[in-house]
């Protein structure tokens, strides 16, 4: 690739993270731009400064939403890597899958993102290590985001969890409501019906 596309092409990835209210800093860790250049040839609104997380230790003490939604992303963004994409393409395009599924008020930002699959991959962006793997539930069959060294007995993962407790929790159930078929008027049924009845005649 020359440098004229790869140019074009962090600018694009540039573009699409600070759609996503991604900080700056990780803009320009992730593209190679530097701040002051992005500020320039792309400038944010209300885009938010400061450094992205560094630490992994907020799993620890996330909720079961946050870890399923957690789970959500990794899940996509180790399905892209699985199937030969490269890392920043695999963020970006697991990333907004993630955010079509939960809408606009997401528990993991892109922030947080970055920092999960900095500690999911391992020896990326000043990350020496891996701290988290993919993993599929014995019990549900679910992929879901653990911990390594993870010894969650059968039938506790994240989803398991979550289908166990949305019964009774008012906030999960807040946070992912039920969706539904949308209601067919019975006058489209009836229409439908005989418009089957006619092709099956003929």
């Amino acid at each position: 690739m020359s440098y004229a596309s790869e140019r074009v092409r962090a600018l694009q990835n540039a573009q699409r993270m600070l759609e996503f209210n991604a900080r700056t800093g990780t803009v320009c860790a992730i593209t190679g731009i530097s701040q002051k250049e992005l500020l320039h040839l792309i400038p944010p609104r209300g885009a938010q400064s400061g450094r992205w997380p560094s630490t992994h230790e907020w799993y620890h003490t996330a909720s079961l939403a946050q870890r399923v939604e957690a789970s959500l992303f990794a899940v996509q963004y180790w399905r892209n890597r699985r199937n030969g994409f490269e890392v920043v393409e695999s963020l970006i395009d697991a990333y907004g899958r993630y955010r079509k599924s939960v809408g606009e008020d997401p528990l993991i930002s892109f922030d947080r993102a970055f920092n999960l699959i900095c500690h999911l991959e391992g020896n990326l962006w000043g990350v020496e290590s891996r701290s988290f793997d993919i993993a599929v539930c014995p019990h549900c069959t679910c992929q879901h985001l653990i911990q390594l060294g993870d010894q969650t007995p059968i039938g506790a993962c994240i989803f398991c969890r979550w289908v166990q407790r949305f019964a009774v929790d008012a906030r999960l159930q807040s946070r992912f409501p039920p969706k539904s078929l949308p209601v067919i008027a019975e006058d489209q049924i009836a229409a439908t019906a005989g418009t089957v009845a006619r092709d099956s005649s003929g």
